[in-house]
């Protein structure tokens, strides 16, 4: 009577403990499936010409979920540039809404791509943020599924991203060789001591000169400068973080950006 008595409890923290785990994992893919409704603001418009897609694979959390957008009369026989954006924390990308406007859309003929960072996720981990579970390797894997399902020059394949999605950019052209034409971090850091992993390819830098990042931003381009990598760096004198509108909306940039050629 008594062992079954001390049965009772173990049984009970069992269940209470699988509904728990249940609950926990309902949310956590809920919010892969449905969440952000838009990688706009305002979440509540259309995400027109983007469509989502989910991308299935034996890694954690085995779902990237992901926006994308074809050019303006896709053709298949042709190939095509292709623009991976990263978001930031807020998980909204400013570069994908912009060229998404009409007239980019049809200036500029990106296949472009925005991966979803899974929750409580970060691109990447560097210094006292590595401990963090990381998408960048989900959003890669992707990319790669990309390159068999649609018409992209591979020649002609571009990261960019802010903020997080800034440190992100950083850690893709660390770890992933021989992938990208060209690259541009916006309002972020990385480690400058990992400078000489990077190739040698266009980046361009921007940066608020207010930013909590600017002094280790700018010795990061000093460093990648030492290691002959060819860098453009913008500072913005008066501004702190909240600068990606301001690049992405400039077509200059867009220019920029295209013309690279791995």
């Amino acid at each position: 009577m008594t062992e079954a008595k001390e049965k009772q409890p173990r049984v009970r923290i069992g269940f209470v403990l699988f509904w728990i785990t249940a609950v926990l994992l309902v949310v956590f893919y809920g919010h892969i499936l449905f969440l952000p409704r838009s990688p706009f603001l305002p979440r509540e418009a259309s995400y027109w010409p983007y469509e989502r897609h989910y991308h299935f694979s034996l890694r954690f959390p085995f779902i990237t979920s992901y926006f994308l957008m074809l050019p303006k009369d896709y053709d298949p026989t042709k190939r095509y540039p292709l623009v991976m954006l990263l978001h930031g924390v807020s998980r909204h990308m400013a570069a994908g809404k912009a060229l998404g406007m009409r007239d980019r859309r049809e200036k500029y003929p990106f296949i472009a791509y925005i991966p979803i960072a899974p929750p409580a996720h970060y691109w990447a981990g560097t210094g006292s943020f590595s401990f963090i579970p990381e998408a960048l390797p989900g959003a890669m894997e992707t990319l790669e599924a990309l390159k068999k399902e649609y018409s992209i020059d591979e020649n002609k394949v571009y990261v960019t991203g802010y903020s997080m999605g800034g440190i992100g950019t950083y850690a893709a052209l660390v770890r992933y060789h021989g992938v990208f034409a060209a690259a541009a971090p916006l309002a972020s850091a990385w480690d400058p001591a990992q400078a000489d992993q990077i190739d040698d390819l266009p980046i361009w830098v921007f940066q608020g000169a207010q930013d909590t990042y600017a002094d280790l931003d700018r010795t990061m381009v000093k460093k990648m400068r030492e290691e002959g990598v060819t860098v453009k760096f913008t500072d913005y004198p008066d501004r702190a973080h909240y600068i990606w509108d301001d690049v992405y909306r400039d077509d200059d940039f867009w220019d920029w950006l295209i013309a690279q050629e791995r």
